[in-house]
């Protein structure tokens, strides 16, 4: 895994948070444990594929706006990591096309859905990882390399707020494909 690569591929040549950097360096293999993967591959896209749709799914005009509206979706978020059930990590930089650095990180579920949470990889992995063991083996390193965590435990965790949220984002934007 190459933290070069990561910005190139992932991040449009930002640089890499620092918690970002440091879960890399320091805890894939216990990530992968808990079926959390980072990726620093220029083509890696699996939340892009409609293979799913069948033609007749490709008929309607209702799937056809809420796949176009996802994938404009899609366009607005850095995605770096793929959690258990397929789904995915990213930053949100919204339509204001924040900097990686001021991005809240957002989760697209295997439902379609997209879902702000946290500030920082640490609070995301809090609120989606559920092995109480690695996240306090992650969390305490990270305090102990001068990570400020504000947090005991997932209620504790509170999303920024944001001028267009990635959910709403979408709807507004499946609405507008519509007409309405």
């Amino acid at each position: 895994m190459n933290i070069d690569n990561i910005s190139k591929f992932r991040l449009a040549g930002e640089a890499c948070p620092a918690d970002l950097t440091f879960l890399v360096k320091r805890f894939l293999p216990l990530l992968s444990e808990v079926e959390v993967e980072f990726n620093d591959q220029a083509d890696w896209q699996p939340w892009a594929d409609k293979s799913y749709l069948t033609e007749k799914d490709l008929a309607d005009p209702d799937i056809v706006a809420n796949v176009q509206a996802i994938d404009d979706t899609f366009a607005l978020i850095s995605f770096v990591a793929e959690f258990p059930n397929g789904e995915y990590l990213g930053y949100w930089r919204g339509p204001e096309n924040r900097a990686i650095k001021d991005s809240p990180l957002v989760l697209y579920s295997s439902d379609g859905r997209f879902s702000l949470c946290g500030a920082n990889l640490f609070e995301a992995l809090h609120l989606y990882t559920y092995d109480d063991d690695v996240l306090t083996r992650i969390k305490n390193a990270a305090i102990a390399n001068g990570f400020e965590l504000d947090f005991d435990c997932v209620d504790d965790i509170e999303t920024d707020e944001v001028v267009v949220s990635p959910d709403t984002y979408h709807e507004t934007r499946y609405y507008q494909l519509k007409g309405k």
